[in-house]
């Protein structure tokens, strides 16, 4: 337990990664995900997934409303992968600070509390930004021949 928020954390940039491979159609064709149905992987032809289709095209009308309301409208987010990464890092993101008392006892400075707050953002920052850039930058890029 002593390193589930950090874990959630780094998982949390992972999904960013993929939210941001996913978002347009150049990062999306030079990526792993290519060879996936972009009705579901690619947001900008996923996104209408969540609503109604009134017309029969099979996409999805904003007029015609979510798919699903009140309670429910969480499973909105359930149809296409950029929404479900999306909320996969939100919550492992609340993940992260709810543990965060029970995963560390790092103590920089004992008499200065600024100085241990400005250590856990250096160290959170430092490593979401490692996390997302390897992520992005290589491990979800297709090598090019």
């Amino acid at each position: 337990m002593e390193y589930i928020s950090i874990i959630c954390w780094v998982l949390a940039a992972v999904c960013n990664a993929v939210m941001d491979t996913l978002a347009d159609r150049p990062h999306f064709e030079r990526s792993i995900f290519s060879n996936l149905n972009p009705e579901f992987w690619l947001k900008t032809e996923s996104w209408d997934n969540k609503y109604k289709d009134i017309d029969g095209d099979g996409e999805g009308d904003v007029e015609a409303g979510l798919r699903f309301k009140g309670p429910l409208g969480f499973l909105n987010n359930l149809f296409d992968a950029w929404h479900i990464f999306q909320s996969a890092m939100v919550v492992l993101i609340v993940c992260a600070i709810v543990f965060f008392p029970y995963s560390f006892s790092l103590c920089i400075s004992k008499t200065r509390e600024w100085v241990n707050i400005l250590g856990w953002i250096l160290l959170f920052g430092f490593t979401w930004n490692i996390t997302f850039m390897a992520c992005y930058a290589s491990i979800f890029q297709r090598k090019l021949s």
